[in-house]
């Protein structure tokens, strides 16, 4: 749908890492012809998960780390001895995959971890335009809970910005709404959202991109405040979290207990 170069920074990583821009075609067909391999060539080692949560990888074989919820271990060592020119993963998914214990690989995934950065102009003056409204970034709260008016500005009331999945906010969290009086989500603030409706695909033609970039522009709002406070387990609240201690000068992945 999108070049990922068109919303992330991805200049400083490629000093370390190849990068390849599939496309739209995400065929095993199209990826072979892009690396130049053959069928003949038997260059290829497809590493078939038949489960989602079924291996988790690990940089040191002596690694005392259980599993939870996967089901076997394999060693990072193991892969460097598979002789192909590509290895082809079912999935990737989870964040507890790859279990990183040696000092230079926590070290090399907080610098991508550092260095992957929201840099899409459209999606940068959303949210810009929208913080500002709520008070100016690091002047509100950001909540995120997975399922106005200036008058909190004049009063100097604490404004709390809230991302979430629901589509019905107001009638879901009314707790929150009968007893705080400035609570704000992104159904507040529609017309700032007007440009995505001009937004299209390079690759995909008359495919919007809104629905795609909204939850991107809840998270980048909702991680600039004061303060921000996620939902346990969730991807979304994760990366919030790393654009957050990014945004205070701190490390992405510091500061994300229970997340």
């Amino acid at each position: 749908m999108i070049n990922w170069e068109e919303t992330f920074d991805l200049s400083e990583l490629k000093q370390y890492v190849r990068i390849i821009n599939r496309g739209y075609d995400f065929s095993l067909d199209n990826l072979k012809k892009n690396l130049n391999i053959n069928d003949e060539d038997d260059d290829i080692y497809l590493f078939i998960e038949t489960e989602q949560y079924e291996y988790e990888f690990f940089d040191k074989e002596e690694s005392k780390q259980g599993l939870g919820k996967f089901k076997k271990k394999y060693f990072m060592s193991d892969l460097l001895k598979i002789e192909k020119k590509l290895l082809h993963f079912t999935s990737l998914f989870s964040h507890y995959k790859i279990v990183l214990e040696k000092d230079e690989n926590k070290k090399f995934r907080q610098l991508i971890h550092n260095k992957l950065i929201i840099n899409n102009i459209n999606l940068l003056n959303i949210t810009n335009k929208i913080a500002k409204k709520l008070g100016g970034k690091g002047n509100y709260f950001g909540l995120h809970i997975r399922v106005g008016d200036d008058e909190c500005l004049k009063n100097n009331l604490p404004i709390i910005y809230i991302a979430t999945d629901s589509d019905d906010p107001k009638n879901l969290f009314s707790k929150f709404y009968n007893n705080l009086p400035c609570i704000f989500t992104l159904f507040d603030f529609t017309k700032e959202l007007d440009i995505l409706d001009h937004l299209s695909s390079d690759y995909d033609e008359n495919v919007g991109l809104s629905n795609f970039y909204i939850p991107l522009i809840d998270l980048l709002i909702t991680a600039h405040g004061k303060i921000f406070i996620g939902t346990e387990g969730s991807t979304f609240s994760r990366m919030a979290y790393e654009v957050h201690n990014l945004y205070n000068g701190e490390n992405a992945m510091s500061s994300m207990d229970g997340v």
